[in-house]
Formats: C-alpha cells, sequence, structure tokens
C-alpha cells in the first residue's frame, strides 16, 4: 500500500498520505505503515497522554475539545467550588462561556507546537474567537493551571467511570 501511495504522489495525483485515528501499535503491519507515511492524524485529548509526535512528519490532531470540554463542564456542575479555583489558577473566568474551551485550544497547540489543530464547531460565530484563543499559547502559567484543572478532574472522578 505504501508502494502505491508513493507513486501516486511521484504521479502527482495526491500531495501527501499518511494515517489517521488511534496510532497502531508497534510490531503490527499499520505500525509499518506509519513508518512510510509523510502526515499522521491523531486525537488530542487532555485526559489521555500527550499527542505523538514524530520526527519528519506532518502531525495534524483533532478532537481536542469532543470529550475534554464536556467532561470538565460536567465536573463544575458538580462541584461549583472547583470555578473560583480555577478561574484564579487559570487567570479568567471559566464559568463565562467559551473560556474553557479557549483554554483547551492553546492546549492543543501547545501539545503539537509545530503541526495543525483541528477543531470543529457547531456555531460558526465561534469560529474568529477560537483563532484569537490560540494566539497566547506560549503562557507557561496557563499550561500549569491546564494540567492541574485536568490533574483534579482526574483524582476526583470516579476511577471506573470512563470520558465519554
Amino acid at each position: 500500500l505504501a508502494t502505491y501511495l508513493d507513486d501516486q504522489v511521484r504521479a502527482g495525483t495526491i500531495r501527501a498520505w499518511g494515517i489517521a485515528g488511534e496510532l497502531p501499535p508497534s510490531g503490527s503491519d499499520a505500525h509499518r505503515l506509519l513508518a512510510a507515511a509523510t502526515v499522521i492524524q491523531q486525537r488530542d485529548d487532555v485526559f489521555e497522554g500527550a499527542p505523538r509526535i514524530v520526527p519528519d512528519k506532518a502531525v495534524i490532531t483533532f478532537g481536542c475539545l469532543s470529550r475534554a470540554l464536556p467532561a470538565l463542564l460536567d465536573y463544575l456542575g458538580d462541584h461549583p467550588d472547583a470555578a473560583i479555583r480555577w478561574s484564579e489558577q487559570a487567570g479568567m473566568d471559566v464559568r463565562e462561556d467559551g473560556t474553557l474551551a479557549e483554554l483547551l485550544l492553546r492546549e492543543a497547540v501547545r501539545r503539537n507546537p509545530l503541526g495543525v489543530v483541528l477543531f470543529s464547531t457547531t456555531r460558526p460565530d465561534r469560529g474568529p474567537a477560537a483563532v484569537r484563543a490560540v494566539e497566547g499559547s506560549e503562557d507557561p502559567a496557563e499550561a500549569l493551571a491546564i494540567r492541574a484543572i485536568v490533574d483534579e478532574v482526574t483524582q476526583r472522578r470516579d476511577p471506573h467511570e470512563r470520558l465519554a
């Protein structure tokens, strides 16, 4: 398959090819395909390990909001006292609409600094705010705040509960 895809690149039919989704386990046929790919697209979720950055590969991440944002909002619903603590840690009011999404988008950019971070929304009016959100992604204090928030949610939730 890799040979065929490389031939298509040389012929100009496609610009690049890669794999998407969960990365394959070492030793599998799919993992060998990964070695030949030029692009890797993978899920990024702050409740799981950082995305795998592979040298000499273009890395595209997706899903930074899909699981994490509902988990954080649910947690705040169950622990309203956390909003004050999180707001102090992050330096912004996490109760305001869009603030947690903004923090998660910036964290996704920090986790994939040289790649592409995909996100989607059902509200097009949020697009410009999302673009502005990633402009301040270098703040180390904010990165520590996000990590502290994620750690708190991870430690306090039921260990048998799986994030959606």
